[in-house]
């Protein structure tokens, strides 16, 4: 259940308030919706204001009615951008501490990396991370999600709506897209899963959970659409969390090779490739 003291990035409001993200952005750029806190240039945090004006312009029915209505409310009432733009110290800290926790992560290893590295890195003092997480083991945990949760949220909204398609061939194009965008994050990617693999290995009672967890949020999420996929009759009736970890396998080690220095005349085709046998498999078409 939302807890009205959250703060949110876009995804998470958007999944909250049953909005798109494109709908929300473009009620920011109408001025109906408050511009959200930004702690970086990438980064913004939205509040429960937004979420209360979100509910309420879903009960007012169409966009444009929505525009037209907001804007003549606006001229009568002022908004309160106080209470709408301030995420919590809380919120914000942890952020930053996990974006500077990935680099020192994937230049020293899990072992090399100290506390006191990731403190430098983030310029704060070192007790403060234990303010926010519970130790080095928890912060590289945290660190793992984001990366695979940011790749699910700040995809293009067309690709959130994947499991909405009942066309093979947009299917097609848009698992393009999702290849592009698993290329782009895929060194982190690599590097922290190599890092969690080996620590799983050399001490399985801390670690091998936390390597489940972050396998399930990879697959989960496609296993979840492969299943809607499949009950649109877009696919044929196979086993949805087996095929999301043969497709995630594939990407994988698609990208390995490319990232080797393999295909880069042609990084693109090759994945396309990749995804037309996902698709279509191995047996002559006739």
């Amino acid at each position: 259940m939302y807890e009205s003291n959250n703060y949110m990035k876009i995804s998470e409001l958007s999944r909250i308030s049953g909005v798109s993200v494109s709908r929300i952005r473009y009620y920011v750029a109408k001025g109906i919706l408050p511009e959200p806190s930004k702690i970086s240039k990438t980064r913004a945090f939205y509040g429960p204001e937004h979420l209360k004006r979100l509910e309420l312009f879903k009960k007012l029915g169409k966009k444009k009615r929505v525009v037209n209505i907001i804007k003549d409310l606006l001229d009568i009432v002022p908004s309160n951008d106080a209470e709408a733009g301030h995420p919590d110290k809380l919120q914000i800290a942890r952020t930053r501490i996990i974006n500077a926790s990935i680099p020192v992560f994937r230049k020293y290893g899990y072992e090399g990396a100290t506390v006191g590295d990731i403190a430098k890195a983030a310029r704060i003092n070192r007790n403060t991370i234990y303010k926010y997480f519970k130790d080095k083991e928890d912060l590289f945990i945290h660190c793992i999600n984001e990366i695979v949760i940011d790749f699910r949220h700040n995809l293009p909204e067309d690709l959130q709506l994947l499991s909405e398609t009942k066309d093979t061939e947009m299917v097609k194009e848009r698992l393009n897209k999702v290849a592009t965008a698993f290329r782009k994050i895929y060194p982190e990617w690599a590097d922290m899963m190599n890092l969690l693999r080996a620590a799983a290995v050399k001490e399985p009672g801390i670690f091998a959970k936390m390597l489940d967890d972050a396998y399930s949020i990879r697959i989960k999420p496609v296993a979840a659409d492969l299943e809607k996929l499949i009950k649109h009759k877009v696919f044929r009736n196979v086993d949805p969390f087996l095929t999301a970890i043969i497709a995630a396998g594939a990407m994988e080690y698609t990208n390995y090779f490319i990232s080797r220095g393999k295909f880069n005349n042609n990084s693109a085709r090759f994945e396309a490739d990749a995804i037309d046998i996902l698709l279509y498999g191995l047996i002559r078409r006739f």
